[in-house]
């Protein structure tokens, strides 16, 4: 039963820094604008001449057959390009060539990898890592255990005696008492863990009930679910573990301790050739674009500095988020420009056999049909019409691909069609055009949501321009970048 109170109200004001006749009028103003923006924004009604469009284009239905032919298919397989139909491929397709904006950068690096051989074993440090590491390697018997929280001694007792003759079960004791089984479970536990109760629920070598024992919460029944051994790896056997980790730590903290030194050449005018001479450090040369990742690209610091970098910059050690550093160099910058057919030789092969074999599907599919108008049967072609009904233009017909509902839902014919893909050709049958089902329930609720969400939207609209006329005659400017990005620091 909360009341209102007003020397509490007056106190919350004051926290916020307002009195009540300001949060009054807030208050006031707030309703004022919410009855104005419901009396301009709603009991808006969406016209008939928009919602019938989206309506029909989203719903309007389409049944269709259709078979696909695949390379397989093929009457006879696509003959080999001479170096003449290569050429003519290249010419006719320059965007398939094109590379892509290129930064030609300079770089030196040095990660734990290229040095972890070079540091020396340190066979006590070694030991105290595995001390360190103790728990990772050392575990004691752990038992996954439920425990059921009774009352009295006497109660727990019948309980007990309850399961031993078998009239009730665990989980009949655990209803019993209002509760689920979550409620009692302990998870995985070490004998220290159960405290007094640990002894007991160690003591048996298999699953079952223990109990009751006492615990400081009352008399308990305890459910041992699973008996999870003890397990010991010893030193010899992590050595070898313990040794890699212990390296790599050390290169880490070898590479952190030459970034001054490096960073110190770099000031002096060292180039970053010269650090590959004077340092640990490797260099080397990549043409980087956007999307690669080769390399020192796998690195997603090196992306970041690449795509960052401008030419003239001076170099600057950064951090890998492997403990390894760089340096890198913005050489040049090479534009857009069309691959020499020698290297793409290969890419225009495949190109050229992608589009003959399509042209061949297409050129037997052509045939098909011609055969089918004429009233051949499919099945004596050697192919399998499958049926798919009245699907919309968002719908999932089985089996069959994009391609082929974009395009039957732009064909306002019933016809044959033939559609591709980079490696089939489809014989498309268009049987029926059908316009929405307005008796289906599924899409009489499609049309209510399409109904609602447009006058959502033209509310919207009535709003912002109620708004910008308000504002206009007030003579009111709101610079609204400098809004958003106030809004954006709250974030």
């Amino acid at each position: 039963d909360r009341r209102f109170e007003p020397p509490t109200q007056r106190d919350e004001l004051h926290r916020s820094r307002m009195n009540e006749t300001r949060s009054e009028d807030s208050r006031r103003s707030e309703v004022a604008r919410s009855i104005v923006q419901g009396a301009v924004a709603g009991g808006v009604e969406a016209p008939a001449a928009m919602i019938d469009p989206v309506v029909d284009f989203a719903l309007e239905r389409r049944s269709f057959a259709w078979a696909v032919l695949g390379v397989e298919d093929l009457a006879e397989p696509v003959a080999d390009p001479t170096e003449a139909d290569l050429r003519a491929y290249y010419d006719a397709n320059p965007d398939e060539f094109m590379l892509p904006r290129t930064r030609a950068i300079t770089y030196a690096w040095l990660t734990p990898d290229m040095i972890v051989d070079s540091i020396e074993t340190d066979e006590d440090a070694l030991r105290a890592l595995y001390q360190e590491r103790i728990g990772q390697y050392v575990s004691a018997e752990r038992r996954l255990v439920e425990r059921l929280i009774f009352p009295s001694q006497s109660q727990a007792l019948a309980a007990k005696a309850r399961l031993d003759d078998g009239s009730v079960t665990f989980e009949d004791l655990v209803a019993e008492r209002g509760l689920e089984l979550g409620d009692l479970d302990l998870g995985d536990v070490t004998e220290d863990e159960l405290d007094d109760a640990g002894e007991p629920v160690f003591a048996v070598d298999e699953p079952g009930i223990v109990g009751p024992v006492e615990t400081d919460l009352g008399p308990a029944l305890f459910r041992v679910n699973a008996i999870l051994a003890a397990q010991e790896t010893n030193f010899e056997e992590a050595r070898t573990e313990l040794l890699d980790e212990f390296r790599l730590d050390a290169a880490r903290r070898a590479i952190a301790d030459q970034i001054d030194p490096i960073d110190d050449l770099l000031a002096g005018g060292a180039t970053l050739e010269q650090l590959a001479t004077e340092t640990a450090m490797v260099s080397g040369r990549i043409e980087w674009t956007e999307g690669a990742s080769d390399g020192i690209a796998a690195y997603a610091a090196f992306r970041d500095a690449a795509a960052r970098a401008a030419t003239g910059d001076f170099p600057e050690i950064e951090v890998l988020d492997d403990g390894g550093i760089f340096a890198l160099r913005l050489d040049e910058v090479i534009e857009p420009r069309l691959q020499p057919f020698e290297d793409a030789r290969d890419q225009a092969e495949s190109g050229w056999r992608a589009a003959r074999t399509v042209e061949a599907l297409a050129g037997q599919a052509r045939a098909v049909i011609e055969q089918l108008q004429g009233g051949a049967d499919p099945e004596t072609l050697g192919i399998t019409l499958s049926e798919e009904a009245e699907v919309t233009r968002t719908g999932c017909a089985p089996k069959s691909t994009l391609v082929l509902l974009d395009t039957l839902f732009q064909t306002e014919e019933v016809q044959f069609r033939i559609m591709h893909d980079p490696s089939a050709a489809y014989i498309v049958r268009l049987d029926k055009i059908l316009p929405p089902d307005t008796e289906d329930a599924t899409v009489a609720a499609q049309m209510d949501r399409f109904t609602e969400s447009i006058a959502q939207s033209i509310g919207a609209d009535i709003l912002r321009a109620y708004s910008q006329a308000v504002q206009n005659r007030a003579g009111i400017s709101l610079n609204q970048a400098a809004v958003n990005a106030v809004h954006a620091n709250f974030q």
